[in-house]
């Protein structure tokens, strides 16, 4: 017998053959995102999501690690000015390296 089967009998229909019928009831069709929900987004990680690129892919346009990358979409880390550069050029312009600078309180 399939999982399908199987599964549907577990949910109480009577038959393997009623099963068979009726297996369409365990799929979803529901979009499922993915990752966690994010606490904060920035321009940049708006960007990414936008773009239809992954941040793996972006990282390494931007010659930096995921794990960087990640950072500066959470605000918790500034790029240096290399990097700030790099995500300028990598974004065509949409995210400008000065928006990176911090400003005197």
């Amino acid at each position: 017998m399939s999982r399908a089967v199987v599964g549907a009998l577990a949910f109480g229909l009577t038959s393997p053959s009623a099963a068979r019928q009726n297996k369409t009831h365990m799929v979803s069709n529901t979009a499922r995102s993915r990752g966690r929900p994010r606490a904060s987004e920035n321009a940049l990680s708006k960007w990414i999501d936008g773009s239809g690129r992954t941040r793996e892919q972006v990282a390494k346009a931007l010659g930096v690690t995921k794990a960087s990358l990640d950072r500066y979409c959470r605000g918790e880390r500034t790029p240096t000015l290399g990097a700030a550069l790099a995500i300028e050029k990598v974004t065509g312009g949409a995210i400008a390296a000065r928006s990176w600078l911090r400003r005197p309180s």
